[in-house]
């Protein structure tokens, strides 16, 4: 009885409950020991980083019981085709950690062999027949570190394999990157980035840019909001320096209340006065903020709070945002919609929109893509397809603008197309708001 409680107590403290692989502690103890030899024998050492592709999905879906079925059955399946001496272990909830002697000095050879070990891995569970009953394609990403030696700390290394796998799966998973010592520059330039656009959220570093939106023959009818960056060191940066990074760490949900909250208080100060109080403003809604459950509570308790009129609001999104949960997405526009707030639906064109979906949404606008207007003098193509666009948007009963818009003979095609409202930098480039009211006091009739 001693002995078996022994037993039991070894394996609560080393191996996996789910998998009954090697847990993380004993990864850990077992990548110390490889290091060691590694420094006796001065072969190269492996350290494999394994993220099960979409994993989250199927928890989801089919709830955590057939998803502990299925890391079970795929630590079972890693196992199989390990060469002997080789270690498995169970890091952390999808994620696996493998650890190979590879019984070479030659990096060459390191690399070739772990390629080959990589191939088999992801060839195990491919066509896994236990496995696709569960889930028709299973796939991993797996990152590599290579080391002689014990030149870093266990921690250290798992990073480096933790890295590379992250490079994998940005390029769409089911792949194999090795560790480079440019991927540890880049994730520290990441977190730098995450931290200075914390910091610049809560200094309030970003400032609003406006590009007026105008209607033939020449009025303007207001602008489109354009974030820019007033960094301390580099300067006004422009989104594209931070918005896609933005949106990858969800900071992006934080910027959008920014701008939305700081469009409605210039709303609010020109509706104060008569000849700016008709201007609009278009605001652009990403898809993280339109999924958030509070999302129309907290656009209506914005608007409540500058107590602007919602008519003069136009949120803009683009196709890419309809792909996800577009049930969802059509009751928040309506609940939105009730109130004033207009949708301008962006790069129209380019995107996943189907007629279906189009006339379900409450759109008041459309707008042309600058793709398809920068060729419009020399590629017939582009000209249809903004012709389409615009008999659409007419057929539909909606505003159609067209934007990039950069050289008279431009605008006199669209003119000649049908399409009456405008933006682009033949009118101005996107202003910093003093500028854009001076531009207001100048602007005047006679477009073409």
């Amino acid at each position: 009885m001693r002995k078996e409680a022994e037993e039991k107590a070894e394996s609560l403290a080393f191996y996996d409950t789910v998998t009954g692989l090697a847990n993380r502690q004993l990864m850990l103890d077992r990548i110390h020991q490889a290091q060691l030899q590694s420094n006796r024998n001065l072969f190269y050492v492996a350290l494999l980083f394994i993220d099960v592709d979409d994993f989250k999905t199927l928890n989801d879906s089919l709830g955590f019981s057939k998803g502990d079925e299925l890391l079970k059955l795929i630590g079972q399946a890693l196992q199989a085709v390990l060469p002997q001496g080789d270690t498995i272990g169970r890091f952390s909830a999808d994620e696996f950690l493998v650890l190979s002697e590879l019984f070479t000095a030659d990096r060459n050879k390191a690399v070739q062999a772990v390629t080959e070990l990589a191939a088999r891995l992801q060839h195990a569970l491919l066509f896994n027949q236990d496995l696709m009953s569960l889930r028709e394609k299973n796939t991993i990403s797996i990152g590599c570190t290579l080391f002689l030696g014990g030149q870093h700390d266990t921690d250290v290394l798992i990073t480096q394999a933790d890295l590379a796998t992250y490079q994998v799966k940005q390029a769409g998973g089911n792949g194999l990157s090795f560790f480079d010592i440019t991927l540890q520059d880049q994730a520290y330039q990441r977190l730098t980035l995450a931290q200075e656009l914390q910091q610049a959220l809560n200094e309030e570093q970003f400032e609003l840019f406006y590009q007026p939106q105008l209607v033939h023959p020449g009025v303007v009818l207001g602008a489109e909001v354009l974030l820019r960056w007033r960094h301390p060191e580099r300067g006004l940066l422009s989104p594209d320096a931070f918005i896609r990074f933005a949106e990858e760490t969800g900071l992006i949900v934080e910027m959008g209340e920014y701008v939305l909250f700081h469009a409605c208080k210039q709303l609010a100060i020109w509706q104060q006065t008569p000849s700016t109080a008709r201007l609009e403003l278009s605001v652009n809604i990403s898809a993280k903020q339109l999924k958030q459950a509070n999302f129309s509570d907290k656009v209506l308790d914005i608007i409540k709070h500058t107590a602007i009129d919602a008519s003069a609001l136009k949120l803009e999104l683009t196709e890419s945002v309809l792909v996800e949960d577009f049930e969802n997405i059509v009751s928040v526009m309506q609940i939105l919609q009730a109130k004033g707030i207009r949708f301008s639906l962006d790069d129209f064109g380019t995107g996943y929109s189907s007629l279906v979906y189009l006339k379900r949404l409450p759109l008041y606008q459309l707008k042309v893509d600058r793709s398809f207007v920068a060729d419009l003098l020399t590629d017939e193509n582009d000209q249809a397809i903004a012709k389409m666009i615009i008999l659409l948007g007419q057929t539909l009963g909606l505003e159609v603008m067209a934007e990039g818009v950069e050289t008279v003979e431009q605008l006199k095609i669209l003119y000649k197309l049908g399409c009456y409202h405008y933006q682009g930098y033949y009118f101005s480039k996107p202003l910093p708001l003093n500028e854009f009211e001076h531009y207001l006091v100048k602007a005047s009739g006679g477009l073409i």
